[in-house]
């Protein structure tokens, strides 16, 4: 079993409302396996950024196929909506990531939350 680590970030131009993210993923022995940047238009906060950046991510653990994920971004409250935290999807924007989490990993569980990192282990 092979943990795969997700880095993503996002990113916020307000005068331009453009976002951007960035993902990258290793391997548990810290190889790089993937990449992945992508830039969006009609982004209005960058707590949306963010999110998109998770989505991001998801979709590159879906796309590996990968059923051992660790993800890990910068922002606690995106964490917290990866964990399906009923409160972190209940403020702005968060329902767009557990709706996209769900239609890609809908019976994925989850352990090992930590402060900024979530361990998802997919059945």
């Amino acid at each position: 079993m092979t943990w795969f680590k997700y880095n993503f970030d996002g990113a916020w131009d307000e005068n331009e409302a453009l976002g951007g993210s960035g993902v990258v993923v290793r391997d548990e022995n810290g190889k790089y396996v993937a990449a992945k940047s992508v830039q969006f238009s009609g982004v209005c906060s960058p707590m949306l950024a963010e999110i998109l950046a998770a989505c991001a991510a998801v979709e590159v653990g879906r796309q590996l196929e990968a059923t051992h994920l660790i993800f890990e971004g910068d922002v606690l409250l995106v964490i917290k909506a990866l964990q399906r935290d009923v409160v972190a999807n209940n403020v702005p924007f968060g329902h767009l990531l557990h709706d996209f989490i769900c239609n890609h990993f809908p019976t994925g569980s989850l352990n090992m939350v930590q402060e900024n990192r979530i361990k998802w282990l997919i059945n």
